[in-house]
């Protein structure tokens, strides 16, 4: 998964283009991995994109990609 882009990584997860929205243009081109390393390194928004990729599928169960 560390290969994917951030807004297919939401999608595969079962997210919709809402949660894809939700994160910053430049950030949704860049990969998984170089995503969590940002985040590591204490970037908001990289953080911000990586919860919405561990809840995408939650969010999903949720609202139905409402």
């Amino acid at each position: 998964m560390k290969d994917l882009t951030v807004a297919d990584a939401i999608k595969k997860r079962g997210g919709g283009a809402g949660q894809v929205n939700q994160v910053s243009c430049d950030l949704q081109a860049a990969t998984v991995g170089d995503i969590a390393n940002r985040a590591a390194s204490g970037d908001k928004a990289a953080r911000t994109a990586l919860k919405l990729i561990k809840q995408a599928k939650s969010k999903k169960d949720k609202y139905g990609n409402r």
